[in-house]
């Protein structure tokens, strides 16, 4: 084989390639049109594990798991639904929680969610209702750190705890 005929057959074989490179450019991210707004796709079911604390009166632990689902109104806004599930000390006492939130968010950055939460649950027996919400750094298109602060209240009174969490959330769509 010559040198001249291995050159134009490498020159044909990159000629070839770069159809197929350029289909694959927008990812995930981009539309049938080949849109790609830039911003990380916070779309779809996700899970995670969470830790942090308690604070009603005194401080307490928590510790636990959450799984969710996001769906897209645009490519910054988010809505979705979330379920959180885990342990708490509320006065020393190991106890169960559990809450259902709903969510709605806006992607203030390329890989920056920025959301509100408002939901319900139980914490150690008690039924709870949560307001409050968090932020949500990208790290990796599929690996995701948070924070979150809720307010959380007894029903039938107001707010009297709050919880602060901090977690790592993997993407799976």
């Amino acid at each position: 084989m010559t040198l001249r005929a291995l050159a134009t057959g490498l020159a044909a074989l990159i000629a070839l390639s770069a159809p197929a490179a350029a289909q694959d450019m927008f990812g995930s991210v981009g539309s049938a049109f080949g849109y790609n707004s830039g911003y990380t796709d916070f779309e779809g079911f996700y899970a995670g594990i969470y830790g942090g604390g308690f604070f009603a009166g005194e401080i307490s632990g928590t510790l636990g798991g959450t799984v969710g689902m996001n769906f897209a109104l645009t490519p910054q806004f988010y809505a979705g639904l979330e379920f959180q599930a885990g342990l708490t000390t509320v006065d020393r006492e190991w106890g169960l929680e559990g809450l259902a939130l709903l969510r709605g968010g806006v992607a203030v950055t390329p890989q920056v969610l920025a959301y509100a939460a408002a939901g319900a649950g139980n914490i150690s027996g008690d039924g709870v209702y949560a307001l409050g919400g968090g932020a949500e750094f990208a790290l990796t298109d599929i690996m995701h750190v948070r924070g979150e602060l809720l307010g959380i209240g007894e029903w039938g009174g107001g707010m009297n705890g709050a919880r602060a969490t901090v977690g790592l959330v993997w993407h799976l769509d």
